[in-house]
């Protein structure tokens, strides 16, 4: 049965920045317990905890850190032995206990380690949402549950006040109606005139030319645009990313062949996640619209995203070598992050290789400049292009002209713009800026 306990004290929210999702670790806990109940005739109830939108008011961070970690430990002494309670970040828990202890008891219990502190630390003024859940259907996956779990989790988080899943089978059920819902929506806004480009260059630090400009692919929402990390993730989950890129790459050849928002002389780097790439149904596809524009392909840059993705390396680079004979160019995204990335630097035959934002952001160290200088170098010694990503400032580009990088991508020279590729552009001002720098 579903229960919440009601807040502690009314405050206004004060949500922490979120820190790194242990979201996997606390389902993977919650199926071992599971299907222990299940082997044993048991049954286990799982009772979440979101202290989120709490104000801690002046609260030191030792005495804050001390708190939490009373909370934890208050769940793990109701848990099923007393193991089986874990955060799901950094100010919200989930425990799984057994029916000797009652979700209202373990409710009050950490309800009084809530008053205490909030009578101990000046200006405190605690919120805390709870909700409990059946753990009692045998008929789910272990898929199932880590879906269901998942789901149960961001909309607790999202919203614990309002939260009334009262089962993992109902949260089972919910979440694959929603997420259908979602797919139906999301092939609308793609397959309509809702997916807009924004254009950034991709600048020669030595000459002020463009190589290419990346087309950002963005879902117009409210007179905005849908954060893409709110877009990409989902559609690669649920395996609509193929259908993303292939209507992504077929708008980028329309508009070089209408020449009506960018330069004909522009070329047009597009994103093409390596989940699609393993896919041979999506390259087959990806072929059948690059030979229906042959004229456009010498413009065409396809860059790799997620790469650490393609499952099978040796045949990625048999069909990507079929592309790039067509006259298309290939680029690998964010080199350096991931797995397996000098494997994938080796094997596949790209001609670009956009080196990852951290190893750009750390060059500002002598170590970091040092590792930055023999990736590029690396690049290089087999006969690829380096372009340098993220890059914020004149400072930063006189890094890059040190190490050695060919080309930069970043707010220095223009943020993704609607209209970026309608004007060549040569960005010698930028760079004499940049010289200036480096001179000082």
């Amino acid at each position: 049965v579903l229960s919440r306990v009601s807040p502690v004290a009314e405050a206004e929210t004060d949500k922490a920045a979120p820190s790194a999702d242990p979201r996997l670790r606390f389902v993977e806990m919650v199926q071992q317990r599971l299907n222990e109940a299940n082997r044993m005739g048991e049954e286990y109830t799982l009772t979440l905890f979101d202290l989120s939108a709490s104000n801690f008011g002046s609260c030191e961070p030792a005495t804050l850190q001390s708190f939490f970690s009373t909370v934890h430990h208050t769940l793990e002494s109701c848990s099923v032995r007393q193991n089986s309670a874990a955060p799901l970040h950094d100010r919200a828990f989930g425990v799984v206990h057994d029916n000797t202890v009652t979700a209202v008891s373990v409710q009050a219990k950490l309800a009084d380690v809530v008053k205490q502190f909030g009578g101990k630390v000046k200006g405190a003024n605690l919120k805390m949402h709870t909700a409990s859940l059946e753990m009692d259907d045998k008929s789910l996956s272990a898929e199932d549950i880590g879906k269901a779990l998942n789901f149960i989790i961001s909309g607790f988080m999202r919203d614990g006040s309002q939260f009334a899943i009262k089962s993992l089978a109902e949260g089972a059920k919910v979440a694959v109606e929603d997420t259908l819902v979602r797919v139906r929506n999301f092939r609308k806004m793609i397959k309509g005139d809702r997916l807009v480009f924004l254009y950034q260059p991709m600048v020669n630090i030595h000459t002020g030319g463009v190589l290419a400009y990346e087309a950002f692919g963005r879902i117009s929402h409210d007179k905005g645009y849908f954060n893409p990390s709110q877009i990409i993730p989902f559609a690669t989950d649920v395996g609509v990313i193929g259908e993303f890129d292939l209507i992504a790459v077929q708008k980028a050849l329309a508009t070089m062949n209408a020449a009506a928002d960018i330069s004909t002389l522009a070329s047009i780097a597009v994103n093409v996640s390596g989940t699609s790439l393993g896919n041979p149904a999506f390259y087959h596809a990806l072929l059948k619209i690059l030979e229906q524009n042959k004229p456009m392909l010498a413009r065409l840059v396809l860059e790799i995203t997620d790469a650490a993705r393609i499952y099978n390396l040796d045949e990625a680079r048999r069909l990507l070598a079929r592309i790039k004979r067509l006259g298309v160019r290939l680029s690998l995204d964010d080199f350096g992050s991931g797995g397996a990335a000098f494997d994938i630097l080796k094997i596949l035959p790209v001609d670009f290789v956009k080196i990852d934002s951290s190893y750009i952001f750390n060059a500002r160290e002598k170590r970091g400049r040092s590792v930055l200088r023999a990736l590029t170098g690396l690049t290089h010694d087999l006969g690829m292009t380096s372009i340098a990503e993220c890059v914020e400032d004149s400072h930063m580009m006189a890094i890059l002209k040190d190490v050695g990088i060919d080309y930069a991508q970043g707010y220095f020279f223009a943020p993704p713009a609607l209209d970026a590729a309608r004007r060549i552009k040569y960005y010698k001002e930028h760079l004499k800026t940049a010289d200036q720098t480096a001179a000082e």
